[in-house]
């Protein structure tokens, strides 16, 4: 409620508005940044699971392409890559040393020699 009186006249005013009146302005505004907090937020929440499943995708990717370079397509066994592969970390560890056995490879058992790159390539665990 408000009141002012006029100088140089005998009158004076008297104003009074509900408070549902004056918290129109503000309860619109705090309506509007809800809604758009929600946006936001619901935006956010979307931008979250469309990562999700592209990184899923993404490793799922990579895991085929892992699996079409180390394995052969018609045998579905490993290939010379990844046993190469297998057998260099298995002769890197330090507790195999003393119970690998080596294996020549075919081209240099036909050959009657074994070099030391088959052998080292080739070596199998006999001991595990």
């Amino acid at each position: 409620m408000s009141y002012r009186h006029i100088d140089g006249y005998s009158l004076g005013v008297l104003v009074g508005l509900s408070e549902r009146e004056e918290m129109i302005d503000y309860n619109h505004t705090r309506s509007v940044y809800l809604l758009m907090a929600r946006f936001i937020s619901l935006a956010m929440l979307g931008f979250f699971a469309v990562a999700t499943g592209l990184i899923g995708k993404l490793l799922g990717g990579k895991h085929e392409i892992t699996h079409l370079v180390e394995y052969d397509l018609l045998t579905v066994l490993r290939n010379r890559y990844s046993t190469l592969r297998a057998r260099r970390q298995d002769v890197a560890q330090t507790e195999n040393i003393g119970r690998l056995a080596l294996l020549c490879s075919s081209t240099s058992i036909t050959s009657r020699r074994c070099t030391t790159r088959s052998a080292t390539t080739l070596a199998i665990s006999c001991c595990k």
